[in-house]
């Protein structure tokens, strides 16, 4: 009922903050490593799903536009100013009919040539999710990510990805519909820029396009060097 989940949620409450604003990174671990044990816990209950949590202020939380999945996300920074992202989709088993999770695993660090390559919960692109678009076509269902990604307090990232599900309990990032021009397409889109700057990334949903500003060095010897890149106007 109503009550249990506000307890629940008071708890998650006090264990976010401490994940966001605790001094080691030790501290931070251990407070993350009980949140998702008791988030888990909390979304296994059948009414869970709409509850909304919307008193955890450090934690983003939002819902697919058909209403059949959220995605919780979530930041830690490290001791080093490095962050780590945490994920988890809930959603509706329809077979089991039943709630169920997904955990999303970052590593980020790891992935090379990331536009290009096709990922999965377990190898995720790691990133704070802000909106989600549905797309359904030819019978398949499909949702588009947008993301913010602190990087490494040298540079910001911005993120636009794919996923869907595929088979059981599986959901997969990337597909092959982002095209820089004729001959080139990738998985997803990752813009990359000076983190002393901001950026807009939105999704239009009258024109039914995703706008965001155009990016450019510095300085033309920058040319190439994201991290130096700024929004031209």
């Amino acid at each position: 009922n109503s009550k249990l989940f506000r307890e629940y949620e008071d708890t998650l409450k006090i264990v976010a903050s401490k994940i966001m604003y605790a001094k080691s990174e030790e501290e931070k671990n251990k407070s993350n490593k009980y949140f998702i044990e008791t988030l888990s816990e909390v979304l296994s209950y059948e009414k869970a799903f709409s509850f909304p949590f919307d008193s955890l202020i450090t934690i983003s939380r939002i819902y697919s536009p058909d209403n059949t999945f959220r995605i919780f996300t979530w930041i830690l920074e490290k001791d080093n100013g490095n962050f780590t992202y945490y994920g988890i989709v809930h959603y509706h088993n329809k077979k089991r009919k039943k709630y169920e999770t997904i955990h999303l695993i970052d590593n980020s660090d790891n992935i090379r040539n990331p536009k290009e390559k096709e990922l999965n919960a377990n190898n995720w692109y790691g990133g704070l999710y802000y909106d989600i678009i549905y797309i359904k076509k030819n019978g398949r269902k499909f949702y588009t990510l947008l993301a913010w990604d602190g990087n490494d307090g040298y540079s910001t990232r911005k993120i636009i990805d794919a996923m869907y599900f595929s088979g059981k309990n599986k959901i997969k990032f990337g597909l092959p519909i982002f095209k820089e021009d004729k001959n080139i397409t990738h998985k997803r889109v990752i813009l990359e820029y000076d983190s002393k700057s901001t950026i807009t990334m939105r999704y239009d949903e009258k024109e039914e396009r995703i706008t965001f500003n155009h990016l450019m060095p510095a300085r033309k010897d920058l040319l190439g060097l994201e991290e130096f890149y700024i929004p031209d106007g």
